[in-house]
């Protein structure tokens, strides 16, 4: 763990936790876990949960081995990308969503892989929504494309959570040795020199060897973050910004169109 990185204690010492569904998407997550369990020097938890079929009568030990493998799977994906990090597998009865929600309570971090794009145009009600909406502690989407040498990019808009989401990319961005981008997005003319100001000092505090500059972008804010996502290795995101809802309009944008992995962090 490198200089800096242990002066994120609140995100320290807990295990990470994967959530696994037998999909290729969710051994790239599996894969994601492993690295941030290293960068923390943290146990990685690998869960799956086990949902009885609503509609036939079940074979228990057909279904039960699934599962197993299942997890073996992914247990083995994380065991290559993370040879020296403990790692356990679990099989928990229970709706995923449920399951996870009551996993994450003592966790550092929540991995998931992508949303299915056939959900692309519904409620807020997939998997990695529903945990992204109700978790306290950070989750993170997986995405099969991976920027290795681009900065972490984090969105401020001067909310608590973006407060959160600054102060976890910059451990993000001295865990993963890069630079790290403050980016204010509006769509008509402000100031936002002292919000960005205050993300520097943030990230001065919590990781001062990370080189961070700022930027101020007219435009949406859920198009232009999806569009810089692209040449990031990670961005990061308040789960609500100023609005009252579980989950706010830009974060839900960034889990489902961006294009690298993606982090939503709570205050």
């Amino acid at each position: 763990m490198c200089s800096g990185v242990s002066q994120m204690t609140e995100f320290s010492g807990s295990p990470v936790i994967v959530g696994v569904d037998g999909s290729t998407a969710a051994l790239v997550a599996a894969r994601l876990a492993a690295e941030e369990a290293a960068l923390r020097d943290s146990p990685l938890r690998i869960v799956h949960s086990f949902l009885w079929p609503a509609y036939q009568v079940p074979n228990y030990g057909v279904l039960r081995r699934d599962a197993e493998r299942i997890v073996d799977e992914a247990v083995a994906a994380a065991g290559t990308t993370a040879p020296y990090t403990k790692i356990s597998g679990h099989i928990v009865d229970g709706e995923p969503g449920a399951v996870l929600r009551m996993a994450c309570r003592t966790a550092a971090l929540v991995v998931l892989g992508p949303s299915d794009p056939a959900h692309h145009c519904a409620a807020v009600d997939s998997v990695v929504e529903h945990v992204a909406a109700r978790t306290r502690c950070p989750v993170m989407v997986a995405h099969p494309r991976r920027q290795t040498g681009g900065p972490v990019l984090v969105g401020v808009d001067g909310s608590a959570d973006s407060a959160a989401a600054v102060r976890f990319a910059a451990f993000e961005a001295a865990a993963r040795d890069t630079d790290l981008v403050a980016v204010h997005v509006e769509r008509d003319d402000g100031d936002a020199d002292g919000l960005l100001a205050d993300a520097l000092a943030a990230v001065r505090q919590v990781a001062p060897q990370v080189k961070a500059q700022t930027r101020w972008i007219r435009g949406d804010p859920r198009e232009v973050l999806v569009g810089e996502s692209a040449a990031a290795q990670l961005v990061v995101v308040g789960a609500r910004g100023h609005v009252r809802t579980l989950l706010g309009a830009v974060s839900y944008a960034l889990l489902r169109n961006a294009q690298c992995p993606v982090a939503v962090v709570r205050n």
